[in-house]
């Protein structure tokens, strides 16, 4: 009897008052809702996959005489601002004056922007947890920091609209490495797969002081992941042809993002 999520009662037989535990229906289906997920087989694809039903073809390969082929894909170095997030965090080729303080904060703000373009003040201040106070001071000094492109225009530019978005040549090796594996890892050549691979420096925001870069979890899982796909594919494929020091390298390169990878310790 008595309050149906918190019932008493008896046992026959037995001295004394019993107390239930009830759970409420809507708890009961959420958690029914987790297991059922939890048990499911299905899983769902990775963006750096081809697939069966792709309709990205890989790019062809340029035949140079007396070489062998190259991809078409290549990271040409750009003269613009680059924020590095595979291995310990930074920001390169800014044309500002670096800031004195807080150098770190700036550069997860700037990879934030990066992961969400055109996003608004409010949006902004509750992804990374800060202040409105301290969003703006510290977007106004990211601002000049970033500085100008060669035509003057800034790198960060004042968000009148109400939507912030970085200048279309602000970029991190996380993007680079997607758009190199963007027609499947699968898919794309050897050339290709090196090349993402290069970008390793280390494990994924590395150096990320606890209790930044918060809301970058995915992001890092993500990179690991393809990261870590790329070495398998490019390791398998050397390890067919018997290109041992191929393979090694390319197991070694995942497993610095990946370090208890089965595949790739096997």
């Amino acid at each position: 009897t008595g309050d149906p999520y918190a019932p008493v009662g008896r046992l026959a037989g037995a001295p004394g008052t019993l107390q239930a535990h009830a759970i409420p229906e809507a708890t009961r289906a959420g958690v029914a809702k987790l297991f059922r997920a939890a048990d499911d087989p299905a899983t769902t694809q990775a963006p750096w996959w081809s697939g069966e039903d792709a309709n990205v073809l890989a790019l062809p390969h340029i035949p140079r005489r007396g070489e062998e082929p190259v991809d078409v894909v290549r990271l040409v170095p750009a003269d613009h601002p680059r924020v590095l997030l595979i291995g310990p965090t930074d920001l390169l080729g800014a044309t500002g004056p670096e800031p004195a303080r807080s150098r770190q904060h700036l550069i997860e703000f700037c990879a934030w922007l990066l992961e969400h373009p055109d996003s608004s003040p409010t949006a902004m201040a509750a992804g990374l947890q800060v202040a409105e106070g301290t969003r703006r001071s510290n977007l106004s000094r990211l601002r000049n920091w970033l500085g100008d492109d060669p035509e003057g225009r800034h790198y960060l530019p004042d968000a009148y609209s109400g939507r912030i978005m970085l200048h279309g040549a602000v970029t991190s090796d996380w993007h680079e490495v997607q758009l190199l594996l963007a027609p499947g890892v699968d898919r794309v050549g050897d050339a290709t797969l090196l090349t993402a691979l290069e970008q390793v420096r280390g494990a994924p925001l590395a150096d990320a002081a606890p209790g930044q870069w918060h809301w970058a979890e995915e992001l890092r899982t993500d990179i690991s992941s393809a990261l870590r796909d790329a070495g398998v594919v490019l390791a398998e494929r050397a390890l067919a042809r018997g290109d041992i020091d191929l393979a090694r390298w390319a197991a070694a390169r995942g497993l610095v993002v990946a370090p208890e990878d089965e595949l790739l310790l096997c």
